[in-house]
């Protein structure tokens, strides 16, 4: 926080939370409920995000979620590598929407997001990321926002309603 400048002195550095959150919002949500919460943020935020990279994508976004999209369905019985695809999925779109608060906003939770993923993928296997992110990426390539944030709505809350029956099973 402070910065000693030789033959200048020292100064109070310009703080920038970002930086912070990112190593200290693991350490305050891990915990039982944690999954569960991180999808409640997931269904507020992702919808509607999901609905303004559908009007906002490029061909380079859309590309990139086709890559990942690929990358997924190669590593889908490695649950490690598929939770790294499936964050850079969700990442892609946050930054195909061009808005700085959404990109930023999902990086500076990206710790959390990336813990939540492993623990969904670990619980559930990867069938229901590569069924709706092949229906995303259709709806943000044909421009329809209606389409996006109704297919990211239903992945989300089917995803939650698996974890639950998962949880309530054991």
């Amino acid at each position: 926080l402070v910065e000693t400048r030789p033959g200048e002195g020292s100064y109070v550095k310009e703080a920038c939370p970002g930086i912070y959150m990112n190593s200290l919002i693991p350490l305050i949500v891990l915990g039982n409920t944690a999954t569960m919460e991180v999808l409640e943020f997931r269904q507020i935020i992702e919808a509607e995000t999901a609905a303004l990279a559908a009007i906002r994508a490029t061909e380079e976004d859309i590309s990139q979620l086709k890559k990942i999209l690929q990358k997924m369905h190669e590593c889908k019985n490695d649950a490690e590598k598929f939770a790294i695809e499936d964050l850079n999925f969700h990442m892609v779109i946050a930054e195909a929407t061009k808005n700085s608060l959404v990109i930023h906003l999902n990086n500076i939770i990206r710790d959390i997001l990336s813990i939540s993923m492993k623990d969904i993928v670990k619980t559930l296997g990867s069938d229901i990321g590569l069924y709706y992110h092949e229906k995303i990426i259709e709806a943000i390539e044909n421009k329809d926002r209606t389409k996006a944030r109704r297919v990211m709505e239903e992945h989300v809350t089917e995803t939650m309603e698996k974890m639950l029956q998962k949880k309530n099973e054991k």
